[in-house]
């Protein structure tokens, strides 16, 4: 059936309807029209039906072809418009990790997002170290330009043979000057008599250094041993000292605590070259214990101890931070402030004291034994075994708060959680320490019994002692105690303890002198070290003298001891570690005491020391002051 008649031009008066009667109805033209319009309808339809149905009408500019940059060039050529110049992806500077707040006060305020701080220590401690070694004197006149530049005068006779400057031995010495030479003798005249002391020096240039004087028992083995310690030190170098006389106590500790304006005003004098009246200004003094040795304007004069020390203890300075009077035993105990400027002499000294420190030999070693490689140490824990010393375990002190108690009882703690600084995402095998590549973060809570287990070894050992009951019977029961330790066995340790008890520690020399990484927690600072500028940040002290970093000292309250040991050891399957760095700052250690704490350092440390002395005590102080161009005093290589 066709739609329409073979001939286009072929009309009937009746023609035949091949289409139904309701199709095209009004059109009136030819029938092919009518067939046009039903196929345009097939197309509409098809193309709703197929059409995307996320596409947009509008057209999308990227789509557009961009115009060749030849054309564009040439198109502008031709219109005169200047071509502008090419433009160059700026690359970005990579962003520096956000600044940690070094504080006033010797302490770091923590900037979360900045990168670890220990890491920003080391390279201090590194800055420092060489700047020390570059103004190295090399030269007589060097030392001597060098002297009256940091003290403001001239040094002693005898300066070339002691080598270097001391600013240790200045400090101590320095409120000396501002006290009347014949009120000194007195005092120091005085102080021979106190008990539990012992004199040393010499009658006369000529004469050798000798004990002059003593007032403890004959039967004291420890006395006799500490003076025959400090004739010994001196014994290659008395040819060359003058006169002097010298007295020790024989405890452990210091014992001259004199107040913060006795000691200021005796250092102001000194500027004007004026003495102060030593007797007027100790009775106008009134504040009480520690507070006295502190500036008026520190806190801890305003400061209320707690029952029980808190955790949140921060710092080494007792007046800026007085919380340490109770995180350290020999702090909680009232002092006794002396009432004049008496030279004593002690071989541990805190920086409240007045003791003129010295060197202590007691137990000093250079062997050490069998010790490991550090690759060899099989431990990561930190390591610490020792007695109950540090304070009279009695009812009413407060010896739950003595350092090595804390220690302990911190170390085998069992319940709830702490907070530490853990490697964030190290994504690598343990010793890379790619975990600190970041930030250093806010720290994670880990449950104490496995932190503990992870990270820390510590013990009391034999049985209590220094107590009295019933805190004996309560220490026995409040710990598990170990037998003692051999060195072998300690040595399989990379990590060691290394803690005050009722002074100064004995045992520094050997650890030192071992293969593994130190741990020192003191208020007492070492005669080597005393004078070495320290970053007190956050929770590490480096001490750059005389090794770029030679050991780690955290907080007094012993609070930063996870956050050290996980940046070294990693975390607690020791992931994210800087095993590399622990390695080789436990190397410096071990080099530092081999080179700069031998027993001639000893001597080196006395003969200044005693130069000094001797000068500031001495009625005619200027006759013992050195003069450019004194006989005995030629320009010579040091």
């Amino acid at each position: 059936m066709a739609w329409f008649s073979p001939t286009s031009s072929h009309r009937s008066s009746s023609p035949k309807r091949y289409l139904p009667k309701h199709a095209c109805t009004s059109w009136r033209g030819p029938r092919h029209p009518c067939l046009l319009s039903w196929s345009l309808c097939i197309i509409l339809l098809i193309a709703i039906v197929f059409w995307p149905q996320n596409r947009s009408t509008r057209p999308s500019p990227t789509r557009q072809k961009r115009p060749d940059a030849s054309v564009l060039h040439q198109a502008r050529a031709f219109a005169d418009v200047p071509v502008p110049p090419k433009k160059h992806k700026q690359q970005r500077t990579p962003a520096q990790p956000a600044a940690h707040v070094y504080r006033t006060d010797g302490l770091l305020d923590i900037n979360p997002k900045g990168k670890h701080p220990i890491l920003e220590l080391i390279d201090r401690s590194e800055t420092q170290w060489k700047r020390k070694l570059e103004r190295q004197s090399k030269t007589l006149k060097q030392a001597v330009d060098e002297y009256r530049r940091r003290y403001k005068r001239s040094p002693p006779k005898g300066l070339p043979r002691s080598e270097t400057c001391d600013d240790s031995i200045h400090e101590c010495l320095q409120p000396f000057w501002g006290v009347d030479p014949s009120v000194l003798r007195a005092s120091q005249a005085a102080w021979e008599s106190y008990s539990n002391t012992f004199t040393i020096g010499k009658v006369s240039a000529a004469s050798a250094v000798e004990l002059l004087n003593y007032t403890f028992e004959d039967t004291s083995v420890l006395a006799r041993e500490r003076i025959q310690n400090q004739l010994d030190i001196l014994e290659d170098m008395q040819d060359w000292l003058p006169e002097f006389r010298a007295t020790f106590t024989t405890d452990d500790g210091p014992t001259q605590m004199v107040s913060w304006e006795l000691r200021s005003k005796a250092e102001e004098a000194v500027a004007w070259g004026e003495y102060i009246d030593v007797q007027r200004v100790a009775a106008s003094v009134t504040a009480k214990g520690w507070a006295a040795a502190c500036p008026p304007n520190t806190p801890i004069h305003s400061y209320e101890p707690p029952p029980l020390p808190t955790a949140a203890v921060l710092g080494l300075t007792l007046p800026v931070f007085p919380q340490n009077s109770i995180a350290h035993t020999n702090l909680g105990q009232a002092p006794t402030r002396s009432s004049f400027l008496a030279p004593t002499f002690s071989i541990c000294v805190s920086p409240l004291h007045q003791d003129i420190l010295t060197a202590a030999p007691e137990q000093y070693t250079d062997d050490v034994g069998e010790d490991p490689a550090w690759g060899y140490k099989a431990d990561a824990r930190l390591l610490w075994r020792g007695s109950s010393t540090g304070i009279l375990h009695q009812t009413g002190n407060e010896w739950n708060s003595s350092q090595r108690i804390r220690l302990v009882e911190m170390g085998t703690h069992r319940g709830g959680e702490m907070q530490v600084l853990l490697p964030r995402g190290h994504g690598g095998s343990a010793g890379n320490g790619s975990g600190w590549d970041g930030s250093v973060g806010f720290g994670e809570p880990v449950r104490a019994s496995t932190l503990n287990a992870a990270f820390m070894d510590v013990s009391l050992v034999g049985k209590a002692i220094q107590c009295l009951e019933p805190v004996c019977t309560e220490l026995k029961h409040m710990f598990q105690w170990h037998p003692y330790q051999s060195c072998q066995d300690a040595w399989m340790y990379k990590y060691i303890m290394d803690i005050d008890g009722n002074g100064w520690s004995t045992r520094f020399k050997r650890l030192m002198t071992s293969n593994s990484l130190v741990f020192k927690s003191t208020i007492f600072p070492e005669w080597q070290v005393a004078s070495c500028p320290l970053d007190s940040l956050f929770f590490l002290l480096t001490f750059p003298c005389p090794s770029h970093h030679a050991l780690l000292a955290p907080q007094v309250d012993l609070s930063d001891i996870y956050d050290i040991l996980a940046f070294f050891r990693g975390d607690l399957a020791g992931a994210g570690a800087h095993d590399d760095l622990a390695e080789c700052i436990a190397t410096a250690g071990k080099v530092w005491s081999r080179e700069f704490y031998r027993k001639e350092d000893m001597s080196a440390y006395h003969f200044r020391l005693f130069l000094e002395y001797a000068r500031v005590m001495s009625l005619d102080r200027e006759a013992m002051t050195y003069r450019d161009g004194d006989e005995d005093n030629v320009e010579a290589e040091l």
